[in-house]
């Protein structure tokens, strides 16, 4: 055999052998292949629409409830806030009111280097002169300065003042160097005026402690929603408050119909009696001396009733049907609408208000976003003490008079 001649026998020998598929499958073998088959392509495919749908409507209710916790939280915020803003405007209109309150009463002259002083010298004289000074700010018909220092000290009630010309009228009793100082010393002892009501608390003196003598006035007007206060400068030719500043603009009426302001008044130990109560008698009358009287000074207690001065010429009150005092007379007549109880004195004599207690009630400013209503809230402050007034009284007990300045004539501002 040639040896480049070609065997073809060999040439299967290296390659691989590939079987044949058996022949004669049953049908059970060709069912269970092709869902095999039909699975690889489901897999190869995609998720299939029952699936999808199965998939979605499980992620829905796994966002609402994240959704729903989420609005939960929201309006739960939402109501906390509402609750703190109210709270947050009722607190901080008390603070200013109890400051003030706190200061009414207190009188001042401007402090230095603005302090009053003589401009010229003063002779010695019994009658009334006038007298040039460096200012008359805070200055009034009526007020007691204390003028001079030393042995040539003495107190002297103002009866005229010009504050164009910086000249106050009073009677100098002795003589006094130019530039000798002006001072003024004790309180006002009707600091917050017997004038105020339930709705409106009127009070003066020199409220920021800076020798500035101011007029406040609050007004608690539940049908206009609104806690309003007006600040003014005292001087002889005020006639009229300062527009006022609203400090609460949701204010509702107070449960069972407590009024905004309320008081409690005393007299001096050196009082006038009007009477004693013997259980079925209700007026009273007598006469105020010495008088004449300043008008909005006057109370009248009976145990813990008791009336007060309005500056109209009426005593009204918690327990007082009618009331009267002429101003020029000294005249008082109180009817009380229930009888005193046997040895119940009914004293009359200049008032005192001692403390002043506060009921605030306000809505919040929106819905609340849970109750869909509007949230309230009352709050009560009962012990806002004019701690000036009660010095003022403790220096009536002694008695020591002389500390007691009078009203400005032009008080209370319309």
């Amino acid at each position: 055999m040639s040896p480049f001649r070609r065997d073809n026998s060999r040439l299967g020998e290296g390659k691989a052998q590939i079987p044949a598929p058996p022949l004669g499958r049953t049908q059970d073998e060709r069912r269970e292949a092709g869902e095999f088959a039909c699975a690889i392509a489901r897999r190869s495919g995609g998720f299939s629409l029952l699936e999808l749908m199965v998939s979605v409507a499980i992620l829905m209710v796994i966002m609402a409830a994240i959704f729903s916790v989420i609005s939960f939280y929201q309006k739960t915020y939402g109501t906390t806030a509402l609750k703190a803003d109210m709270y947050e405007n009722v607190r901080g209109v008390i603070e200013l009111m109890a400051q003030e309150i706190g200061q009414a009463g207190l009188v001042n002259l401007p402090p230095p280097p603005s302090s009053p002083t003589l401009s010229a010298a003063v002779v010695a004289s019994g009658t009334a002169q006038a007298v040039n000074v460096s200012s008359t700010t805070s200055m009034f018909v009526g007020e007691k300065l204390l003028v001079g220092t030393g042995t040539s000290e003495e107190l002297v009630s103002l009866t005229a003042l010009n504050t164009a010309t910086n000249q106050i009228t009073g009677v100098f009793t002795k003589a006094h160097a130019n530039g000798a100082p002006l001072n003024v010393l004790g309180v006002f002892h009707n600091g917050v005026m017997a004038s105020s009501t339930g709705t409106e608390l009127r009070l003066f003196g020199d409220i920021n402690a800076d020798g500035s003598l101011l007029y406040v006035h609050y007004n608690c007007d539940t049908t206009a929603g609104t806690l309003t206060r007006s600040v003014t400068t005292v001087t002889p030719s005020a006639i009229a408050s300062s527009a006022g500043l609203t400090l609460l603009s949701t204010l509702i009426a107070n449960p069972g119909g407590t009024p905004c302001f309320q008081y409690t008044a005393q007299v001096p130990s050196s009082a006038q009696t009007l009477g004693t109560g013997n259980g079925s008698l209700t007026t009273f009358s007598g006469t105020v001396t010495p008088a004449p009287v300043s008008s909005g000074s006057l109370a009248v207690i009976a145990g813990s009733v008791f009336g007060l001065d309005s500056g109209s010429g009426s005593i009204i009150g918690t327990g007082v049907s009618s009331g009267t005092v002429n101003y020029t007379t000294g005249a008082v007549s109180i009817t009380f609408g229930a009888a005193p109880a046997t040895g119940t004195a009914v004293q009359v004599g200049q008032s005192y208000i001692t403390n002043v207690a506060v009921t605030l009630s306000v809505r919040t400013t929106q819905v609340d976003p849970q109750t869909k209503v509007y949230l309230t809230m009352t709050k009560s402050f009962l012990n806002l003490t004019p701690r000036n007034i009660v010095a003022g009284l403790e220096l009536a007990n002694v008695p020591f008079t002389d500390r007691l300045q009078p009203r400005p004539p032009n008080l209370p501002l319309p």
